[in-house]
């Protein structure tokens, strides 16, 4: 079984991994033009909202941590989280990525 401060540590590195791809996200949305470009740069500030609140909910995980029934109430909140941030990256990937298809 993973331990509370080893999966705090796991979420907050998959965090830290998804800013690289928010960044490479945005990069590709600045070479976009027109409607394509509002397109990805609110997929991506969707992504980004969501991404925050995962952040905040994870420091309210570690802020917890010590408290038994606290801590699952958190833990529960926090997979609620992670869980939206992944549909919330799969919407600004699919936008960058049905661009590349129709082109």
């Amino acid at each position: 079984m993973i331990t509370p401060a080893t999966y705090i540590e796991r979420r907050g590195a998959s965090l830290r991994a998804l800013d690289v791809e928010i960044g490479r996200l945005t990069d590709y949305a600045d070479r976009a033009t027109g409607d394509v470009a509002l397109d990805y740069y609110e997929a991506i500030q969707g992504l980004e909202t969501t991404r925050d609140n995962a952040a905040k909910t994870l420091r309210k995980l570690s802020e917890v941590s010590g408290e038994e029934v606290t801590c699952a109430n958190a833990l529960r909140d926090m997979e609620n989280s992670w869980r939206e941030l992944r549909s919330a990256l799969v919407v600004a990937i699919s936008a960058t990525c049905s661009e590349r298809v129709e082109s």
